[in-house]
């Protein structure tokens, strides 16, 4: 039984530190560079529980929502890269991050307190090196969770700024 119990955990342990945001194509180097990128989040084809439109779900707070994932991603990004900085106003930035956004969704599990959920989010980014339009690098985010929050707000931005931090480590 006990053996059992520990098998149990190592499976456990080694599913949850897979990684949710790899590179699937090209070479992230990028992010080591003392270069500046400009961002552009797509929610055109986001989704919520894979069945009604992410703008659906949202409702008002829509506009509020999307401006605060992009503004705590550019935060988190900056705050852990040691080279790559975004800056939407640069006029001379060398690359263009493009983050698709895919599937959102938000549960209960069994780290959140009662009333509490985590937020996750799945989304495709392309890094363009803008002087020439080539695609650098490819990376998938897999339901890439934030902290547990009651506040819906808040866990959105703690997702987002989950996979900022997992970008700017990439090498």
């Amino acid at each position: 039984m006990r053996k059992l119990m520990l098998v149990t955990l190592a499976v456990l342990l080694s599913i949850s530190a897979m990684a949710k945001v790899k590179v699937k194509s090209g070479s992230a180097a990028c992010m080591r560079e003392e270069a500046t990128a400009v961002i552009v989040f797509d929610y055109s084809e986001a989704t919520y529980d894979e069945d009604e439109t992410y703008q659906a779900w949202c409702g008002e707070d829509y506009e509020e929502r999307v401006n605060l994932s992009i503004t705590d991603f550019i935060n988190a990004f900056n705050s852990n890269s040691k080279g790559l900085q975004i800056n939407n106003e640069a006029t001379d930035a060398k690359y263009r991050i493009i983050v698709k956004v895919g599937d959102c969704d938000q549960s209960m599990d069994m780290g959140c307190s009662w009333g509490e959920m985590r937020f996750k989010c799945s989304a495709m980014i392309t890094v363009v090196e803008i002087a020439t339009d080539e695609v650098v690098c490819t990376v998938e985010v897999d339901e890439e969770e934030g902290l547990c929050d009651y506040v819906p707000n808040d866990r959105i931005g703690s997702c987002f700024r989950a996979i900022a931090r997992e970008l700017a480590k990439k090498k």
